[in-house]
């Protein structure tokens, strides 16, 4: 959720980011290794893992949101930074709850990644690009409308650029869809969340 690292008063700071999105501290599971934050322990459910172990703090705070019923996720300050490793695999991550029916979201307020499994997407008008990918394997029946490049019910390759570089045309008032009716795809490109529509 941002970069803690750079709060000097992490929990009020925290609570005032929370706040902002309407979720309350009494709705926060906060997954702590104490190698990198000190955030103080009061006010929230914690859960404590050793600074040595087998998963990331991302996978460890989505096992624990997925267990208890959390369905849609949007995910601050997991691009990586200048760990590129952590992008990488946050980026497997998301796609591995995305295949279980999670919505997920990966934002810096600018990029943002979307994963969706045989579903979709849909933008507001934006200027900038778009990229749609399928992941890990191809993806079926992929329809892409209201971008400059439109598909309708093709098979999108994995490991293939054949989906990069969209864009809405300058003064398009119409949103874009994106569907996959088989697979698993990532939407992504220099938009905020805000763009997303529910």
């Amino acid at each position: 959720m941002g970069d803690l690292d750079s709060f000097e008063e992490p929990d009020e700071t925290l609570n005032s980011f929370l706040s902002s999105y309407g979720v309350t501290k009494e709705e926060v599971l906060k997954i702590k290794d104490g190698d990198s934050v000190k955030i103080g322990d009061e006010n929230y459910s914690l859960m404590k893992f050793p600074i040595r172990k087998d998963s990331n703090d991302l996978e460890l705070a989505l096992n624990a949101a997925f267990d208890l019923g959390v369905r849609n996720f949007v995910l601050w300050g997991c691009l990586g930074g200048s760990r590129p490793d952590h992008l990488m695999v946050n980026l497997l991550i998301m796609v591995r709850f995305a295949k279980k029916g999670a919505r997920m979201v990966m934002t810096d307020g600018t990029n943002t990644y979307v994963a969706v499994k045989n579903g979709e997407v849909k933008l507001k008008p934006f200027k900038g690009h778009v990229g749609v990918m399928a992941y890990a394997e191809k993806a079926l029946g992929v329809t892409i409308e209201g971008l400059s490049y439109e598909a309708k019910d093709i098979e999108l390759p994995a490991e293939s650029s054949l989906g990069t570089s969209n864009y809405f045309e300058e003064g398009a008032k119409k949103d874009a869809l994106i569907r996959v009716d088989k697979g698993t795809i990532i939407v992504t490109g220099n938009f905020s969340p805000d763009k997303l529509i529910d």
